[in-house]
């Protein structure tokens, strides 16, 4: 009796877990609706370093008002200087975006499609801030350039920004094609590691931030740090996320590693 029970007791539950399996099954294989991320994106990031040239160079725009547009630290002693620095500030900002966009295409990977409200949410976002930030960085319309020292300053943090970001995403590229040493946790994910990720879970988050920082201080306008303050909003509770996941994938118990304690989420030893 107790055996034909275990027998009917084992039918019911390989069932049950056929039925289970069958069903993650079919849900994978439903079509996703919803706009291809890649595309999505790319085209949002084509399109902000194309509408801030709008911005920068068409004539007869309208003009906002200080301080809304132009610098609000203009240094008296290098306006001769307004053309140049314009030419520095639209060439940054055109390289930061094609960047993003090659990267969008040959680097990144999504895994969900993007629904309209994301799709027009993310246009209206760039392409917002792209057009008042051209616009308040015109020489034409009055723009006068930052003191000297400010401008460099702000010139080497974009770089330094752009660098850390793009070799951050690089690692992660790696990483997901299993290029790096990977843990042997029981976890879909791979443990980040190298001097990037020594002290925060998401370095390209934190360069990001140091691009639009270094942006902000060398065209001291306040459109490029209402963009800055935005980004940093964002990437600090996705940081966040990440963070957290990373914790609860890696928290050393049946095999898995542990996550590495001291390593905060976006700035070392602070967040």
């Amino acid at each position: 009796m107790r055996r034909a029970a275990d027998k009917k007791s084992s039918r019911r539950d390989a069932d049950k877990t056929g039925r289970t399996a069958a069903l993650k099954e079919s849900s994978t294989d439903q079509p996703q609706y919803g706009y291809h991320p890649t595309i999505a994106i790319a085209s949002a990031y084509t399109g902000t370093f194309c509408v801030y040239l709008v911005g920068n160079l068409f004539p007869n725009l309208p003009v906002f008002p200080y301080p809304w547009s132009k610098s609000i630290l203009p240094s008296q002693t290098i306006g001769y200087w307004s053309v140049t620095s314009q030419i520095i500030l639209a060439l940054m900002f055109v390289f930061h975006f094609c960047r993003r966009t090659v990267e969008t295409v040959f680097i990144h990977e999504y895994k969900r499609t993007h629904t309209l409200f994301e799709l027009v949410g993310t246009h209206i976002y760039y392409w917002g801030f792209a057009f008042w930030m051209g616009l308040s960085i015109r020489e034409d319309l009055g723009y006068i350039p930052t003191h000297m020292p400010l401008f460099v300053a702000g010139v080497v943090l974009f770089w330094v920004g752009e660098t850390g970001n793009c070799a951050a995403h690089l690692q992660l590229r790696d990483l997901r094609k299993g290029k790096l040493t990977k843990t042997s946790a029981p976890t879909s994910r791979a443990l980040p590691r190298g001097w990037l990720f020594s002290f925060v879970s998401c370095p390209h988050y934190s360069f990001e931030i140091l691009t639009w920082l270094g942006f902000a201080l060398a065209s001291m306008v306040l459109a490029s740090f209402g963009l800055m303050a935005a980004t940093a909003v964002v990437l600090l509770v996705l940081s966040m996320q990440h963070h957290k996941r990373y914790q609860k994938d890696f928290d050393g118990k049946d095999g898995r590693e542990l996550y590495p304690p001291n390593r905060g989420a976006l700035i070392p030893f602070i967040y």
